[in-house]
């Protein structure tokens, strides 16, 4: 499963939502004084995996092996490393959480799965044409003002809008 991706390269996460700090090696530039053996036997990141609860680490060998780590370890190596590099592993963290969720598949077959899409898609509309309704004065007047042949000066056009002539 690779949902966060940073520097065009995916990092994979673990059954459990655990993420692969080899990727994010590979996401920093994979410089050897970065390397995720030499971050995981630092003081400060034993401490940190001491005070976390559960499983913070697990390393897993064979072709698709990796070190997997939690959230707040991700964090820890992407400050370790740089703030440019925090900084993008955080946006792209938020990135993530943020994004609306995809719309179900919904079973066209089903009558009543329909029906709700179909009321569903109806309230959105009738919510979009109520916002057309509202901002039709406005949008008439940006027109009238854009085709008008005869120039208006900045004051007109000001009084016009309802708006400062600056």
């Amino acid at each position: 499963m690779t949902a966060l991706v940073l520097s065009g390269i995916g990092i994979r996460q673990d059954a459990e939502g655990r993420y692969c700090l080899n990727d994010l090696h590979r996401a920093a530039g994979g410089e050897r004084r970065h390397d995720t053996r030499e971050f995981l036997t630092r003081q400060g990141t034993r401490e940190l995996i001491d005070e976390l609860t559960g499983i913070a680490v697990i390393s897993l060998r064979g072709r698709y092996g990796g070190t997997f780590v939690v959230k707040e370890l991700v964090y820890a190596y992407a400050m370790w490393i740089s703030p440019a590099f925090h900084l993008k592993v955080i946006r792209a963290y938020d990135q993530l959480v943020t994004a609306p969720p995809p719309r179900p598949v919904v079973n066209l077959a089903d009558p009543a799965a329909l029906r709700g899409l179909l009321l569903s898609y109806t309230d959105e509309v009738m919510e979009l044409e109520q916002t057309v309704q509202e901002q039709a004065p406005k949008v008439l007047a940006f027109t009238r003002i854009a085709e008008d042949n005869a120039s208006l000066c900045i004051t007109d056009a000001a009084k016009t809008l309802q708006c400062g002539p600056r």
